[in-house]
């Protein structure tokens, strides 16, 4: 099982075959829910899944955007899973875009975060939120810092949760080396429109190969890749610690623990 995220507790965990599962470890439960409302997806469709948590409701949701057939005239289709109902149900919303990845890449406030593109054109990039109240799609820009004269984004960057905001981190790489980590926070979408703050600029960090991304104290995750070492990096303190850590990090999600069944 990959990990989707955690949200409020809860984990959600999906496979290659599909199959998605709400963990909570604290309970050592365990909850199957592939029983999906959309079954046929044909060898060539895509699948991808999204976890969030209504705070209006109090509802855990996963969202499912499922493309049966790679042909461009399938348009994609969208199921939620609600937990206080126990059940999938389709939706009805527009999906103008394509997904680069099988499950979100961040939860922020409960609401998942994917990077996606334009129909058939990666070079087109752009953020993807799904608003779990709602249950609708929202397309956000890049920060203009991040994109050339031509509107082609021209970084390596890394979405994440900062200070409970959605977050870029920009690296500045040099002879495979993080040279520079700038963080961009995005500020509150209002009237659908959208402002991108640096709220960060740190670096060089010693050894770091890869950014994976930020703890909820603030500090930045990263990994030196060849020696499969984890590292810490305090940005105000400058602190650079090495948790005795040697094995492939996937990912970095904040949880905490939950009596939810």
């Amino acid at each position: 099982m990959e990990v989707v995220g955690s949200c409020n507790g809860l984990i959600c965990l999906t496979n290659q075959v599909g199959h998605i599962r709400l963990w909570n470890p604290a309970m050592k439960r365990v909850k199957d829910i592939s029983d999906f409302a959309i079954r046929r997806v044909d060898s060539t469709g895509e699948v991808s899944v999204g976890f969030g948590f209504d705070r209006m409701t109090n509802d855990y949701k996963v969202v499912r955007i499922v493309r049966t057939s790679r042909s461009k005239n399938t348009p994609g289709q969208v199921e939620v899973y609600s937990l206080n109902q126990a059940s999938w149900r389709e939706i009805e919303v527009e999906v103008d875009f394509e997904l680069l990845r099988d499950r979100c890449r961040v939860i922020v406030k409960g609401h998942p975060y994917w990077l996606g593109f334009a129909h058939r054109c990666k070079i087109r990039q752009f953020f993807v939120t799904f608003d779990v109240h709602n249950e609708v799609f929202s397309k956000i820009p890049w920060p203009d810092q991040c994109m050339n004269p031509r509107g082609r984004r021209q970084v390596y960057g890394t979405i994440m949760e900062f200070q409970e905001s959605f977050a870029v981190a920009v690296c500045k790489y040099v002879e495979g080396r993080i040279l520079e980590i700038s963080i961009w926070v995005m500020d509150d979408n209002i009237d659908g429109e959208c402002s991108w703050t640096e709220k960060l600029i740190v670096g060089p960090i010693l050894g770091m190969s890869r950014l994976l991304g930020c703890l909820k104290n603030g500090e930045i995750v990263g990994e030196n890749s060849d020696e499969r070492q984890l590292i810490l990096y305090d940005p105000i303190t400058k602190e650079r610690k090495l948790p005795q850590v040697r094995m492939r990090t996937l990912g970095v999600y904040n949880h905490v623990e939950s009596l939810v069944n």
